[in-house]
Order: structure tokens, then sequence, then C-alpha cells
């Protein structure tokens, strides 16, 4: 007997005669991740044993309006997410028993390291950990391992952590500035291989918060759409229906929420050290970005909320938030609101004393030589008739002293040699100016060094 109930005809489609529902779904399935919003109405008709069946050509040509599940726009949060089926009181074979629970497994936010729920359960380090050092245990830190900066400097770094503030590290390059947020992590104990204690953001022009602060894993979530269509072909229509309403509600659900380095430091739940090298690189635009994170330690992803350190309160111990550290050759200047917001910390070529001991600690020579040597390259960034576009920096002496030391021919056997040093200028002059000029103020027709140290 044919069966056909008007009234309940979704409207704008037109309906034909056919008993072959086989046709019917494979339609359904040529639809793809495309879900029409009548998809409840649909599947009344499809489900009833009817001989009068909609024509799903139609929504295929996109004439019904329709709910993309796309990687642009929000969630449907009009759309209640249907609760976890109770398995045990479907009507269904075990096979479609194990096929339901795969796919919930599937459409759960578990699971990933750049969760939210995995960031927040992240622990701090079992021993050594110091939220806030003193001055002298900064200090001591720096000495033990080879890295010396003034006094007044490690005043200044202290004072941006006691306040939870972050630093800005302005300097010319090769001076320590990266170096710094390294130094600062060991001297609080925490292990700088891990990437749950410090993070590192090199900025280039074209960053973006896709890369620093989060994106969305649609590779991740395309994969999971087709396993549920293919999972989806062996189960009955109720359950398909159920599925495809957990799959349009669960498009910005967390399990498809990458969380990148910036806001994943502001997410665990203990005091780690980030380092954002080069910020003056980004477009200006980028500092209302780092604005939001520097400053509230959270974000606000617009598909999913406000993201942040759970627990977060106004009067919370500053201890526990994260430590950043900018640094910047001045390429360009940073916005007012976040240059206020950073406690400066101002590199320059380190002074002659300083500078010895960085020599005779990393390239193991005499104090004597380390002296002559600081001596010679601090008469070269002084010297004002050469005006120098790039002087020759801390990182370029130690490098140029371990090359010589590493050769044995040249090595300073006889005491210093300024002679040797020129020689090995490709790893201290980068500019081929700043090598014309040195050639011609310091060598002689040979093209040895003819100044005495």
């Amino acid at each position: 007997m044919k069966i056909t109930m008007q009234k309940d005809r979704p409207s704008g489609l037109t309906y034909r005669t056919t008993r072959k529902r086989s046709e019917v779904e494979s339609r359904y399935q040529s639809l793809g991740t495309h879900v029409p919003i009548q998809f409840r109405q649909l599947f009344k008709w499809l489900l009833k044993e009817s001989d009068d069946f909609p024509d799903l050509t139609e929504a295929i040509n996109y004439e019904l309006p329709i709910q993309r599940i796309t990687t642009t726009g929000g969630a449907n949060t009009n759309v209640e997410i249907p609760s976890t089926p109770n398995i045990s009181q479907m009507n269904s074979t075990s096979t479609e028993d194990s096929l339901q629970q795969l796919i919930e497994n599937v459409l759960s936010s578990n699971g990933h390291n750049n969760s939210y729920k995995h960031l927040t359960a992240t622990k701090p380090p079992a021993e050594g950990f110091l939220p806030v050092p003193t001055v002298e245990e900064l200090k001591s830190s720096f000495i033990r391992n080879r890295y010396f900066i003034d006094d007044q400097q490690i005043f200044s770094i202290h004072q941006a952590i006691v306040s939870a503030q972050p630093i800005i590290v302005d300097g010319p390059p090769g001076t320590g500035k990266t170096e710094l947020a390294k130094q600062i992590a060991i001297a609080m104990g925490l292990d700088v291989k891990n990437r749950n204690h410090f993070g590192k953001l090199f900025c280039t022009p074209d960053v973006s918060k896709d890369e620093s602060i989060y994106s969305w894993n649609d590779a991740k979530r395309l994969m999971d759409q087709q396993l549920i269509k293919d999972l989806a072909t062996r189960l009955n229509f109720d359950k398909l229906l159920e599925i495809y309403q957990r799959v349009a509600n669960n498009t910005y659900s967390e399990r498809y929420l990458d969380i990148k380095v910036l806001l994943r430091h502001c997410i665990i739940p203990f005091r780690s050290v980030i380092l954002i090298d080069e910020v003056d690189k980004t477009y200006p635009e980028y500092d209302n970005y780092l604005l939001d994170i520097l400053v509230n330690n959270n974000f606000e992803i617009p598909e999913y909320g406000s993201m942040g350190r759970p627990n977060r309160t106004d009067n919370e111990d500053t201890t526990n938030r994260p430590i950043f550290v900018l640094t910047t050759n001045r390429e360009r200047d940073l916005s007012g609101p976040l240059a206020r917001r950073c406690k400066p910390v101002w590199f320059n070529y380190l002074p002659e004393n300083l500078e010895a001991k960085v020599v005779e600690a990393k390239c193991e020579v005499e104090e004597m030589e380390a002296g002559q040597v600081a001596q010679f390259f601090k008469k070269i960034r002084i010297n004002e008739q050469l005006h120098l576009q790039q002087p020759p920096s801390t990182a370029e002496v130690i490098e140029t002293i371990n090359a010589i030391v590493n050769n044995a021919e040249h090595c300073f056997v006889n005491g210093f040699n300024a002679n040797i040093i020129f020689q090995h200028h490709c790893h201290w002059i980068k500019n081929r100016r700043d090598f014309e000029v040195i050639h011609d103020r310091y060598t002689d027709a040979s093209g040895n060094w003819k100044e005495v140290i």
C-alpha cells in the first residue's frame, strides 16, 4: 500500500515516486561534508516505508540553505550536542556497537599534546625550581654557566621577574640577547630542552597568530569526517543522523584546536620562560596580538572563547605567570602600549674586562691572551674613523678565537698574535666595506697587521 503524508513534506523540494532506496543512499553519500539544514526532515522521509522520496538532486545542487562544515565561520551554538548514546540500549549487532564506540572516540576531545586538557596537567620540575630567584641566585647561575653581564642588567632582570612583566632586550646582534632567555630558565631550575619549560618563537615578517598562538587542525577534522562517513554507511539512518549532528557541533571542538607556543605557556600552570626572538621583524599589527598574550596571559579565540591559565583570578599569585623575553635589533619601534608594559634591558658590546672573561671561559685561552683579544676588538669597535657598518660582536669574537685555538698551526703558542686574528677575518668581518676600511687602515702592503696592540 502506498503511503504519502503531504503535510509532513519539507517545503522547497520536488518529490518523485521510487523504490530505489540504494539510489537515494548513493545520492546522500555524494553530499560529502555539506549537510543540509533540513537534514532531519529529509531523514524522516527517508526512514518512512514510502514510495514517495524527496529528490536529493536539488540538495546536491545547493538549492536548499546549507550549513557547511568548512575551515571558516563559527560553530552553530543553537544546536545541542546530543548526549552520548547508551550503547547497551541499542537494538544493534555487536559490530554496530563497536563502530558506534569507535565514532564516539573519534568525536571526543581527548588526547593530543597541544590540547588544553593536556597542558593544564603539565607538572613543574621536581627539584630546584625557583619561580622567583634572587639577584644573587641569578648572578651565580649566570657566572656558573659562563654568561657575563653587569650587575645593573641583572638587577633589571630580577625586577621584571618579580613584577611578572615581559623583558624587552635591546641591543646590536651578537651581544647575548637570545642567550639571556635560556640563562633565566636555567637559573630558575627549568629544563631548556623541555618545550613545556622553555618556549621559543623566532619572528619573521610574515609570522601570524596561526603559527604562534593557535590554529585549527583542518586536516584532522576532514579525516575524522571522512572516517565517520565511511563508518556511518554501516549503521542505520537513525544513528547516521545523530553522528552528523555531532560532527556539525564539534567542528570547532578542542579536538581540532592546536595551541601554539605563546598561548601554550599561558595555559601551563607553573612559571615558564618564553623567548620571542627579533620581535622587531614582525609587522606592526602583530603587537596587538602580543599585548593580550603578554599582559593578560590569555587570548580570545572567536570560535572557542577566552583561553588562558586555568583557575585564573584577579588577585592571583604572580609567580605563576610566564616570563616573556623579547629581543629586538631595533629594525622598527614597538608600539607604545607594548613597549610601556615591558621592562627594558639594554645590551651593548661588552666592556673590555667582561669580554676578556668570556673569551677566557669559552675559548680556553690564558688570561693574558684573553685580555689582549678583548683589547684588540675594543680598539676596532671604538675607532670612529672606520665607521663600521657591523662592528664585531662578542659572539663573533668567540667564534674567531675558537677557530684559531682549534687550528694547531695558528694557536697562541707564543702569545697573542694580531696578524693571525686578521687572517681569520672571515669570522668577525661580515661586511665587504668594513673589510676594506680595516684592511686599508691597519695592514701594510704585504697584508700583515702593522699596529701593535
